[in-house]
């Protein structure tokens, strides 16, 4: 499962999504999208789009922060291990990923920068 948190306006999301539902196809995932009302962006997912069978989406709240949290405490980021391992999150895809795995070079995919918590992926 992919789990994505996408940020920003509403053009760096759905390119997000796209990126995530790529990612997803070529390693047989489902993606799920956390979908966060913020000064960015000021709408419900509900609003803008209808449902769709290509990833799941739910709402966020204050638990998802520890899900997506990249800062440098090391309990919160115990607790993040921990809550990958619990909800079997087999990838954690940082924005900056995106460009380079999914609309560089979409015929010679690399996905071996995909990490699990801090160890790379080998495939």
């Amino acid at each position: 499962m992919i789990y994505l948190l996408p940020i920003e306006g509403l053009a760096n999301r759905i390119r997000a999504i796209a990126s995530a539902i790529s990612i997803a196809e070529d390693l047989h995932q489902e993606v799920f999208v956390v979908w966060k009302k913020d000064n960015s962006l000021n709408a419900e997912f509900d609003d803008l789009f209808r449902n769709n069978v290509n990833f799941f989406v739910k709402n966020y709240n204050y638990y998802y922060r520890i899900f997506f949290y990249n800062g440098n405490s090391e309990i919160m980021i115990f607790l993040r291990q921990f809550i990958h391992k619990i909800f079997k999150i087999d990838f954690f895809i940082t924005e900056k990923d995106i460009p380079e795995l999914v609309w560089k070079n979409k015929e010679n995919l690399d996905f071996s920068k995909l990490q699990i918590g801090k160890k790379k992926l080998e495939i």
